[in-house]
C-alpha cells in the first residue's frame, strides 16, 4: 500500500478541481484525499494546535474550527450551500464571502471584512474549463489595504493534469512598478512533469525573483527527493525512503547537493485506521553526528495526529 501521507502531498500539489475559495479552504470532502464517509476530522500539529472539520452526509464542509493548545476555540468558519450543491456563503466573525455563478464557467467570490471596526472588501473571480479545472484566479480589491491585485493562471495537458501555475505578466509589471526590481515569467511559477503513465515525476517551484527555490522528485507518484535553494544557492536536500511493510518513512538530510552521507537522519512511524486513512505520524528514531537515538513510550515525538469520525 502506498503511503497515504505522500499521496495527500501529491493531491495538494496537483488537485485544482472543485470549487475554490480565498484562503485556500476546501469546501468538499473529495478535495481531502480521504477514504470513507467522514463526519468529523480533527488534525493536531506538533505544538498541540488543532483544526476540526465537520462534513454533512453530502460530503460538504459545514464548519471549520481552530483551537489553541489548551483546547479553546479561537476561530470558526461556517459554510452554506445552494440547492445545486455549490458553495454559496463562507462566513466567520471577521469576514463574509458570497459566491455567485456567472456566465462562461466563472464563479465570483465577493468578500467583506470587518476587523475591530476596520472594513474592507475585495472580489475574486475563478474561471474553470468544461471539465471543472481551474484556469485562472483573479483578485480585485477596491483599496490598497492588502497589496496589489493579481491573476493566477493554470495550464493543463490533454488529460487534465496540471502543468504550470503562474502569475499573469500584467501583475508582474504592476508589482515592479509598485515595488521596483525586475520581473520575468518564472516569478513564483510552479512547473509539473509526468511520466508516460501520467504519474508526477517532478515539481519545480520558483521564488519571486524567478530563481528555483524547490525541486521535488517523485517515483511511482511518491515523493523520494527534494532540494531547497535560497537566492540561487543550494540550501539542503532531503531523501525519503519508505518501508511499506512496517509503514515507516526514513528521511535523510544532506547539506550538500551530491553528498554521499547524510548529515542527519529521522525515522517516522505511520499509523492508519481501519479505513486506510493516516491518523498518526510519530518520530521514533534519529541519527545526528553518528549518534543514534531511539524514542520509546512517552519519549516518542508526535509530529501529526488525526482523529476521524465516520458516518454509519
Amino acid at each position: 500500500m502506498k503511503q497515504l501521507l505522500l499521496l495527500l502531498m501529491f493531491l495538494s500539489l496537483t488537485a485544482v478541481y472543485g470549487q475554490h475559495t480565498s484562503g485556500g479552504y476546501k469546501p468538499f470532502f473529495s478535495q481531502y484525499g480521504l477514504k470513507g464517509k467522514v463526519k468529523k476530522l480533527i488534525e493536531y500539529d506538533e505544538y498541540g494546535l488543532s483544526t476540526r472539520y465537520y462534513f454533512n452526509k453530502k460530503g460538504q464542509l459545514v464548519s471549520c474550527q481552530s483551537y489553541n493548545n489548551k483546547g479553546k476555540k479561537i476561530k470558526e468558519i461556517m459554510f452554506e450551500y445552494a440547492n445545486d450543491g455549490k458553495l454559496k456563503k463562507r462566513k466567520s466573525d471577521e469576514s463574509l464571502s458570497v459566491f455567485t455563478q456567472l456566465p462562461n464557467n466563472v464563479v465570483q467570490e465577493a468578500v467583506t471584512i470587518n476587523i475591530s471596526g476596520i472594513k474592507a472588501s475585495k472580489t475574486y473571480l475563478y474561471t474553470y474549463d468544461n471539465k471543472g479545472n481551474l484556469l485562472s484566479k483573479e483578485r480585485k480589491a477596491k483599496g490598497s489595504y492588502d497589496g496589489i491585485n493579481y491573476k493566477e493562471l493554470y495550464e493543463y495537458d490533454s488529460a487534465g493534469r496540471l502543468l504550470v501555475k503562474k502569475y499573469d505578466l500584467a501583475y508582474m509589471k504592476n508589482r515592479k512598478d509598485s515595488f521596483g526590481g525586475n520581473y520575468n515569467e518564472k516569478d513564483n511559477m510552479e512547473v509539473y512533469q509526468y511520466d508516460t503513465n501520467g504519474q508526477l515525476i517532478k515539481h519545480t517551484q520558483y521564488d519571486s525573483y524567478g530563481e528555483i527555490e524547490l525541486i521535488e522528485n517523485y517515483k511511482n507518484g511518491v515523493l523520494v527527493d527534494e532540494q531547497k535553494y535560497l537566492s540561487r544557492n543550494f540550501r539542503e536536500r532531503t531523501k525519503y525512503i519508505y518501508n511499506n511493510t512496517t509503514h515507516q518513512i526514513k528521511e535523510e538530510y544532506y547539506e550538500d547537493k551530491t553528498g554521499a552521507k547524510p548529515s542527519s537522519t529521522k525515522v517516522y512511524q505511520l499509523t492508519y485506521d481501519k479505513m486506510g486513512n493516516l491518523i498518526l505520524k510519530a518520530l521514533i528514531a534519529e541519527e545526528l553526528s553518528g549518534k543514534v537515538k531511539n524514542f520509546k513510550g512517552n519519549d516518542i515525538q508526535i509530529e501529526e495526529k488525526r482523529e476521524i469520525e465516520y458516518y454509519p
